[in-house]
C-alpha cells in the first residue's frame, strides 16, 4: 500500500513562509541544502504538524527559480 511522504511547496522567502506556518500550526523539524556541483541549490524547510513528523517541506531555489 501507498504511503503519504509529504507535501512540497517553493517559496520565495523563507523567513516569511515559516513564519506563516508556524501562525497556522506547523512546527518547524529541520533544513537541509541541496548542494550540487559544490554550490547551494536550494535548501529545504520540514515541518510537522500534530505528531505527523516532516508533513511539509517547503523549498527555496537559490537561482530564483519558483
Amino acid at each position: 500500500m501507498a504511503e503519504f511522504l509529504h507535501t512540497m511547496v517553493r517559496i520565495t522567502d523563507p523567513e516569511r513562509s515559516r513564519a506563516f506556518y508556524e501562525a497556522l500550526g506547523f512546527r518547524f523539524d529541520r533544513d537541509m541544502d541541496i548542494v550540487r556541483d559544490g554550490q547551494v541549490e536550494a535548501a529545504n524547510y520540514f515541518f510537522s504538524l500534530g505528531d505527523q513528523k516532516s508533513v511539509l517541506e517547503l523549498t527555496f531555489n537559490h537561482d530564483g527559480r519558483t
